[in-house]
């Protein structure tokens, strides 16, 4: 059991540090239109779903019969679509701290939407996190001069994916491939699309985004980086779904503050990006939250180390 442990915790960070250092990726393809990206994640991510469940031997056709599996993963698909553009619009247009903001304040939602959706009751650290969250975009946005619309969205987004996988209580991998079936043929669609209608790209791309036409002259390299968009798409989901059957969620609710800070530092120290005094409020607010859940969480697994130990 504790070797299992080990091991799920290790998995659990690597997961969490790919998702971190994913900018340095995304940076890559800069000069690449988002919506092209974007289109190219989706159909890859299926592509490398769908050669695992072969190996694996995992039949997920059988969910294509249940019609409220259907409306879940198209669901989930289209949360997840959102997330994922705004995410690579966020990095791409010079906004990676804002982008570590939206995950940090993601688990804070996921929160409460627990108590909404799932009726589960809020702890006292989890309404002074969620109180001192509020304030803190709430000063953030008050003195910086702009709502964090991006950090919001990924956030809401995600979290709202979140809770949707959880209500439909399907196997994550054949419900990964299902949901990832409808993303990819989104992307074929628009794909082939694109290809009769080449300005398709600057009219999906926000115009923060680099020159649209820069990127015509990419070759394999660039084809080589839209297989890798979609392989670290799947990588870190097939990890973080093998360390939630090996260790507690409580383990796995603080490992996943990594993300956001290795982001955080990327976009501060390689890529050169403000740091002011409203960002330091805001993360200083949800910083605190954080810390008051993970003691609390560490408070309640100390007295029941069994509990939860699979998900």
């Amino acid at each position: 059991m504790q070797e299992s442990r080990n091991k799920g915790l290790l998995i659990a960070l690597a997961c969490y540090a790919i998702w971190g250092l994913l900018p340095i990726f995304w940076k890559l393809l800069s000069a690449v239109p988002s919506s092209l990206v974007q289109v190219h994640r989706m159909i890859w991510c299926f592509a490398c779903i769908a050669v695992f469940c072969a190996v694996q031997r995992r039949d997920f056709r059988t969910l294509f019969h249940d019609p409220r599996a259907i409306r879940t993963f198209l669901l989930s698909g289209a949360l997840c679509t959102v997330n994922w553009t705004t995410y690579v619009i966020t990095v791409n247009s010079g906004n990676v701290v804002e982008s570590a903001i939206g995950y940090y304040m993601n688990p804070l939602l996921s929160i409460l939407l627990g108590m909404a959706m799932f009726k589960e009751r809020l702890s006292t650290a989890q309404v002074a996190a969620t109180v001192l969250a509020a304030l803190g975009v709430a000063f953030f946005t008050v003195s910086y001069g702009k709502v964090p619309v991006m950090a919001l969205v990924l956030a809401t987004s995600f979290a709202a994916y979140g809770a949707v996988k959880k209500r439909g209580g399907y196997p994550s991998v054949e419900g990964m491939a299902v949901e990832s079936t409808f993303t990819g043929g989104l992307g074929l669609a628009v794909l082939f699309a694109g290809l009769f209608a080449p300005s398709l790209w600057e009219t999906l791309t926000p115009v923060t985004a680099p020159s649209p036409m820069a990127w015509t002259d990419g070759g394999l390299v660039l084809l080589a980086l839209f297989v890798l968009s979609g392989f670290f798409t799947w990588l870190p989901l097939q990890l973080f779904s093998e360390a939630t059957n090996r260790i507690p969620l409580s383990w796995v609710g603080f490992c996943q503050y990594l993300s956001p800070t290795i982001a955080l530092l990327v976009g501060v120290f390689l890529f050169g990006e403000p740091f002011t005094l409203s960002h330091a409020v805001l993360f200083g607010c949800l910083w605190t939250g954080i810390a008051l859940i993970a003691v609390e969480a560490f408070a309640r697994w100390r007295k029941a180390p069994e509990t939860g130990s699979r998900s």
